[in-house]
């Protein structure tokens, strides 16, 4: 009986954890456009794919010099909740957010069952 209070005491810090966490989510600022490594102009418009041998990046060409340059993918978040969808797991955004709910969880440590309860009542 023991091990199951100890579960539901966690699965309720978890859950609180992550709704007060969301409250302070931010979106995180989209990322700018890349500049060209020859002539640092931000007039730049994607020409294509190219086939790496993991990942797939973009290709770009410059307006002003006409250079072809790649960049590595960066990751673009759009999540209005943290992972949802199944490419969270690899977000860097998703695991900051992960270590939101860690803080928030840990500071509910002290707090008995009835609290959490109480505090899961009120909306956190």
């Amino acid at each position: 009986m023991q091990l199951k209070q100890t579960f539901n005491l966690n699965r309720l810090r978890c859950e609180i954890g992550m709704k007060q966490a969301l409250k302070h989510w931010q979106l995180p600022h989209p990322i700018p456009k890349p500049e060209c490594p020859r002539c640092q102009s931000k007039s730049i418009t994607t020409s294509g794919w190219v086939k790496g041998a993991q990942k797939r990046r973009r290709q770009y060409r410059c307006k002003d010099c006409q250079r072809i340059f790649r960049e590595k993918l960066r990751w673009e978040c759009c999540c209005s909740i943290p992972g949802q969808k199944a490419r969270c797991q690899n977000c860097p955004y998703f695991e900051q957010f992960l270590s939101l709910v860690k803080q928030k969880t840990e500071k509910l440590k002290n707090l008995s069952q009835t609290q959490l309860e109480d505090l899961l009542d009120e909306g956190c």
